[in-house]
């Protein structure tokens, strides 16, 4: 090229495939957006020292290009300059450079070791995404944010420092970080973003600074070597499958901030064996605790309203739990699969008992419904097979399909006179039973599935 040329423009060389090496003369001083993007043949290039700016996408795509020095004058590195540069091992940033743009390595496969200078003050999104060699980092002092995807992938990192002075750390930030084992955050931190740390599986401990107050949506999914994290008083909310699937924690405390614990937010947490619920908490949500087979006991605090749908979903060695006077809502499926509950009391203010709630509780043997109770729903205790007594109170209206199917070891059912509807097979499975009834609504019903209370053995006798 002339010496006259101060400036590659934007997709000057775009494409060039043929393209081997170029050596830009003294005098240019910024590189195009595109300039020489897709040159895949490209496998060396001299920059010169009056280079300031890299544009976007400036040589992403060069796929055989294995090593560049960035002069001392280059300022700023824009948006995916360097990315998918899958030769690419070692890039030294000079100090003069201010501004890494979102994406510049991303998919820079082979990229191993990196220095971040001291004049940057942040890093984009999706900076190093997909960087599966690199192993170590370093972040200086000077860093004030990690972005979003920062690191997403990169499966190999095992470690890195985040300096004090980071203040936010981005959604994804460090995304499937599969190798990394032990992370700080820093004080000044006071938000943990969505996916921060999603399937991070090698990690087995963090700590959360006092100043964090919120812990965003899939946080730590999937997080399966964690085995211990301790949670400050600031937090204030914890997002839908914050923990989910790590199956490694044994014990949390949830700190007294915490007004609910949102859906899925330990949903799969296998070895969590104790759990402590502040009197904070107000709502247990959504498959909450769902696959925590561990978990034998659990003690809900007295503000307790609302257990919504699969909360405690096949907690299989769940024993004991006490539902406070507060709540009024137990949601589908809410204990669906405790197979070792032996006993529950209904509080007064449920009006309803929803589908499946307690389908497959198979050791329960006795359940009272209180009075405020006007519906069961289809089957609410379906394969409760070990159920021996059962009190529906007078107020309770429907009865929902397969409610009590194969609830074999219930001998007798007194039916309110309340009661004016009976689904299909609400009663499949139950054989040698007498179910009392009053009022004349359900005759009808009865006679008309006569065959199938013959056939089973259970008898009706009106009252």
């Amino acid at each position: 090229l002339p010496s006259s040329v101060t400036r590659i423009n934007e997709r000057t060389f775009y494409g060039c495939s043929s393209l081997c090496d170029i050596a830009l003369p003294d005098g240019v001083t910024s590189i195009g957006e595109s300039a020489f993007e897709n040159c895949s043949g490209l496998t060396e290039i001299t920059l010169p020292s009056s280079l300031i700016v890299f544009e976007n996408n400036a040589f992403s795509g060069c796929r055989r290009l294995m090593e560049i020095t960035l002069p001392d004058k280059v300022t700023s590195i824009g948006d995916s300059a360097f990315a998918f540069c899958d030769s690419l091992t070692e890039i030294i940033i000079p100090d003069s450079v201010t501004n890494i743009g979102d994406s510049v390595f991303a998919g820079c496969i082979n990229l191993t070791e990196i220095m971040i200078p001291d004049s940057v003050s942040s890093i984009g999104v999706g900076v190093f995404s997909y960087c599966s060699s690199l192993m170590e980092i370093t972040l200086p002092d000077s860093i004030t944010s990690i972005g979003g995807s920062a690191f997403y992938d990169c499966e190999n990192l095992t470690e890195i420092m985040i300096p004090d002075s980071v203040m936010s750390i981005g959604d994804s930030a460090f995304f499937y970080c599969s190798s990394l084992t032990e992370i700080t955050i820093p004080d000044g931190i006071t938000r943990i973003g969505e996916e921060a740390f999603f399937c991070c599986s090698s990690l087995t401990r963090i700590t959360v600074p006092n100043s964090v107050t919120s812990i965003g949506d899939s946080a730590f999914f999937y997080c399966s070597s964690l085995t211990e994290i301790t949670l400050p008083d600031s937090i204030t909310s914890i997002g839908v499958w914050a923990f989910s699937g790590c199956s490694s924690l044994k014990e949390i405390t949830l700190p007294d901030s915490i007004t609910s614990v949102d859906g899925s937010a330990f949903f799969g947490c296998s070895s969590l064996r104790e759990i402590t619920l502040p009197d904070s908490v107000t709502s247990i949500g959504d498959s909450a605790f769902s696959g925590c087979s561990s978990l034998t006991e659990i003690t809900l605090p007295n503000g307790v309203t609302s257990i919504w749908a699969g909360a405690f979903d096949s907690c299989n060695n769940l024993t004991k739990i006490n539902i406070p006077d507060s709540v009024t809502i137990i949601g589908v499926s809410a204990f669906s699969g405790c197979s070792s509950l032996t006993e529950i009391t209904i509080p007064d203010g449920v009006t309803s008992i929803w589908e499946s709630t307690f389908e497959n509780c198979s050791n329960l043997t006795k359940i009272n419904l209180p009075d405020s109770v006007t519906s069961i729903g289809d089957g609410a205790f379906l394969g409760c097979s070990n159920l021996t007594e059962m009190t529906i109170k007078d107020g309770v209206t429907s009865i929902g399909r397969e409610a009590f199917e194969g609830c074999s070891s219930l001998r007798e059912l007194t039916l309110p006179a309340s009661v004016s509807w009976i689904r299909e097979d609400a009663f499949a499975l139950c054989s040698d039973m007498t179910i009392y009834y009053s009022g004349n609504a359900l005759d009808s019903y009865i006679n008309d599935n006569s065959s199938d209370w013959s056939a089973q053995n259970i008898i009706w006798v009106k009252q």
